[in-house]
């Protein structure tokens, strides 16, 4: 499947010396613990529970739904095998980059808007 096609990169990774990967989807940090920096994830429990939740209220409105940094519907994991290598001012750098995309004041291209 589609999912599965970083499976050689993180096979590969392992045996290179100052090259990283970063996971797709769910958390694939463990994979290759301290080599997959982190991993771009669709919280999906997130938006389980949202919609549930609407349904349940009787708020939900069929069309599309957009999960996004504001909302938490995507993120990053917390980096757990390489926060040490990727150090504490990067990652403040990342937390300032998010709420600039959250606040507006960084604009991320957005590709509904494209089509």
């Amino acid at each position: 499947t589609a999912g599965q096609t970083g499976n050689g990169l993180f096979e590969a990774i392992q045996e290179l010396d100052n090259v990283y990967a970063i996971g797709v989807d769910s958390n694939q940090d463990y994979i290759v613990e301290g080599k997959v920096l982190t991993t771009a994830e669709k919280h999906l429990q997130v938006i389980a529970y949202d919609m549930i939740e609407k349904l349940i209220n009787g708020t939900f409105t069929a069309g599309v739904n957009l999960y996004d940094l504001a909302n938490d519907g995507v993120g990053l994991t917390d980096m757990e095998f390489t926060k040490d290598l990727i150090g504490a001012e990067r990652l403040a750098k990342l937390d300032e980059i998010k709420a600039g995309i959250i606040d507006g004041s960084i604009h991320v291209t957005d590709t509904f808007e494209q089509n």
